[in-house]
């Protein structure tokens, strides 16, 4: 049994790297958006105030992303985008080491629903490539499975009402996966939705391990904001995958981000990609 603690577990530059490209997708999401006075007055704050080290270029930077951005044509927005992320992806990792002081201070605002989603979609790949080769092949192989069953359940599944769909998936000892809906309450536990007690959902997936191989549990994320009884549309703005494998101790949580409109929602096709040459 291999602790999943010690397989998961990034190196210090591993994770450097995951944070910065993560900060330069915020940049280029938030750019011709309402977040991005938030988050241009974050990094002006940090970085462009007297001192030593001072770097005022930052924030000048910064402006010349977003006028390229916002310049851009509708139809070429992504793309604009995706060139900003890659611009901006070595130098918020030279920030990140160089000026370790000011880069704690750094405190970005919240972005706007779409621009958040256009982030997670440009970041998922990056960690769940990170996450995933933390693993011994056999182990891999049953997660990646999983995870793109999970997918394309959710895909399927999803409706504005009701959010993501949930569901059990399981890889049995033949190597067969399996497919099954929540149809009852996915714990006794009447509290399960509360931040609290996010032990819950882990130990109810791990119980239901059996003799398979593996087992998951796909569910929205709305529980974790709060969000219990989604009136018009649901608060789910991103699914989870619990995941617990026979031969790894503990259950790992790995995220499905997506963008939604009013009817359907839009994965990320990268992250397809990632998962199929794993």
């Amino acid at each position: 049994m291999v602790s999943a603690w010690a397989l998961y577990r990034l190196s210090d530059d591993e994770i450097r790297l995951l944070g910065a490209y993560r900060a330069a997708a915020e940049i280029a999401a938030a750019a011709g958006t309402p977040g991005w006075a938030g988050l241009r007055a974050a990094y002006r704050t940090a970085f462009g105030e007297p001192g030593v080290n001072a770097l005022p270029e930052v924030v000048r930077l910064l402006d010349a992303s977003e006028a390229r951005i916002t310049a851009a044509p509708p139809a070429e927005s992504g793309a604009a985008r995706a060139a900003e992320l890659a611009t901006w992806e070595p130098r918020t990792l030279a920030l990140m080491r160089e000026q370790p002081a000011r880069w704690d201070r750094l405190h970005r605002a919240g972005l706007p629903a779409d621009a958040a989603a256009w982030r997670d979609l440009a970041t998922e790949p990056r960690y769940h490539t990170a996450a995933l080769r933390k693993y011994p092949d056999e182990v891999r192989r049953d997660f990646t499975r999983t995870l793109q069953a999970a997918r394309r359940e959710l895909a399927r599944g999803w409706r504005r009402t009701t959010g993501v769909p949930r569901r059990y998936l399981s890889v049995d000892r033949t190597r067969l996966l399996r497919v099954e809906p929540v149809t009852g309450p996915l714990t006794t536990n009447p509290y399960w939705d509360d931040a609290r007690n996010s032990h819950v959902l882990p130990e109810e997936v791990e119980a239901r391990l059996g003799e398979n191989r593996s087992v998951a549990l796909l569910v929205g994320n709305g529980w974790m904001r709060g969000l219990r009884l989604p009136l018009v549309s649901s608060g789910d703005t991103g699914a989870i995958v619990y995941l617990k494998h026979r031969d790894v101790t503990g259950v790992r949580q790995f995220g499905i981000a997506f963008a939604r409109d009013r009817w359907r929602i839009r994965l990320s096709a990268e992250t397809d990609r990632v998962l199929s040459s794993l």
